[in-house]
């Protein structure tokens, strides 16, 4: 065997054969060869190919109007459903209707675009679904009857997977726990931010009963997301088509070596014990339909004459608006540290704490018995999302083959829009109710959310202990 400047001639022949026949081995070919290794939807010359981190950035840009234009309308509702002339009693039924309208599509059409996502290509997916978003807004702005605000949210709704399908991007963009935190926790920062600005530009944009100027400003926002979509985002580039992205995790900063033992016991544990993903789903509805709970509740006891404090729109804005600063700096500052110190699982017995305790003290509060306060209750709640939200997906994601992960958070997504379609519906029912029946009534909507997070708790709390177990049988 002739060895030829360290190489021998069987290994210059197996290279040769990933060649193209008219090239010789020191011809360099304009694309990289295929290989075992190299996807071919990801043939770019390496000077067009984006990285992970960027395209991370520009699939997370893309979300922030739709984020913004419902943390708008969150608000909104009740003042929207007064504009139309609706009576004072049935307020909270139809403000609860209209924010169930938007999710009650997405029980179906999660599942569908995200399985279409994994088979067709995210980017379509994408780009239809910010399209619908835009003409949806539209029609939110100059509907002036509710028949036509409800066609408008139902519309949005139908095509409104992006969100599903991002989470299904982000982890095949990024395939080790540290990377999957830092894309989540900016995934959560997008609506964090979009939490700030919406009820922001909409105590800015009403005026006296003039609510269309913050949708307009909505579908100008969506029409700003389809431009993101088409020029700024590829299929193909920093991993974004491939299912085998290995050196994703090479675009974040080497902070700890603790991290790659850490990886490899996981790696261990799923081996032994598979993860399954029915129970990180059934904590992702009970966190939805939580959060739902409350933000439908919380501005309807706001704007109310009686038991609320009468807010005015601005002011009620700026109460929730509170909940998405908190959510925001927990999101980007917090939850990677918060889930290195506690894992994934111990951030979610945390946040299912903090919904018990923070919505049975509202409801104390409704009654008279807590004075003032209502700000620190806020910022718990919000800290509570940030914690049960964030895990809850890391979870599902880990428990998804690579293959599968638009379908897999596309069940996820269904579920949970399933119970966001009932909950507002249950709050807006909940608190009519308790008006009506007055006395310990009037805070039942804020205790049925608290009986709901002590049942996330021992969901929690029970996947923990079952983690544990499997820890001790492999040491």
């Amino acid at each position: 065997m002739q060895v030829q400047d360290g190489k021998s001639s069987e290994e210059e022949g197996e290279t040769q054969s990933f060649l193209p026949e008219n090239l010789s081995p020191n011809t360099f070919p304009l694309t990289p060869p295929v290989s075992p290794r190299t996807s071919t939807t990801s043939l770019l010359p390496r000077r067009h190919a984006r990285s992970p981190t960027s395209t991370t950035l520009l699939l997370l840009l893309a979300l922030v109007p739709e984020g913004i234009l419902e943390a708008m309308l969150i608000p909104l509702y009740p003042y929207l459903v007064r504009a139309t002339g609706v009576d004072e009693g049935s307020v909270g039924y139809y403000a609860g209707l209209l924010s169930s309208a938007f999710y009650g599509p997405l029980f179906v059409t999660n599942v569908v675009w995200g399985g279409i996502s994994d088979r067709y290509g995210r980017r379509r997916v994408l780009l239809l679904g910010a399209s619908f978003g835009f003409l949806a807004a539209v029609l939110l702005s100059i509907g002036q009857r509710l028949e036509l605000l409800f066609v408008a949210r139902l519309l949005a709704g139908t095509f409104g997977a992006n969100s599903t399908v991002t989470k299904g991007t982000l982890g095949l963009l990024w395939g080790d726990d540290d990377g999957r935190a830092w894309a989540y926790s900016m995934y959560g920062g997008v609506y964090g931010v979009s939490g700030i600005l919406g009820p922001v530009l909409a105590g800015l944009l009403v005026g006296d009963g003039e609510f269309q100027r913050a949708c307009w400003v909505g579908a100008v926002l969506m029409g700003g997301a389809v431009g993101v979509l088409w020029w700024g985002v590829k299929d193909g580039e920093g991993g974004y088509s491939v299912l085998d992205n290995q050196d994703s995790s090479k675009s974040l900063p080497d902070e700890d070596d603790g991290d790659e033992v850490k990886d490899s016991v996981d790696d261990t544990l799923d081996t032994v014990d598979p993860p399954s993903p029915i129970l990180p789903i059934t904590l992702y509805c009970i966190t939805a339909f939580t959060t739902s709970l409350y933000m439908t509740a919380l501005p309807l006891y706001l704007s109310s004459p009686f038991p609320g404090p009468n807010q005015s729109p601005q002011q009620t804005s700026y109460q929730v608006m509170l909940i998405a600063v908190t959510k925001l700096l927990g999101q980007t500052l917090c939850f990677r540290f918060v889930s290195r110190w506690v894992g994934k699982w111990g951030c979610v017995l945390l946040g299912m704490a903090g919904f018990l305790v923070g919505l049975l003290v509202i409801g104390l509060r409704v009654l008279g018995f807590v004075e003032g306060g209502l700000e620190l209750v806020l910022v718990l709640l919000g800290l509570s999302e940030v914690c049960a939200y964030l895990a809850v997906i890391v979870l599902i994601t880990d428990a998804a083959s690579k293959q599968s992960l638009g379908l897999v958070h596309g069940v996820a997504s269904t579920c949970a829009a399933a119970t966001r379609t009932v909950a507002p519906a249950v709050a807006g029912s909940l608190w009519q109710w308790g008006v009506g029946v007055g006395g310990a009534g009037r805070g039942v909507v804020f205790w049925a959310g608290a009986f709901v997070g002590a049942l996330g708790l021992l969901a929690a709390a029970w996947g923990l202990s079952r983690r544990s177990r499997v820890v001790e049988r492999i040491e």
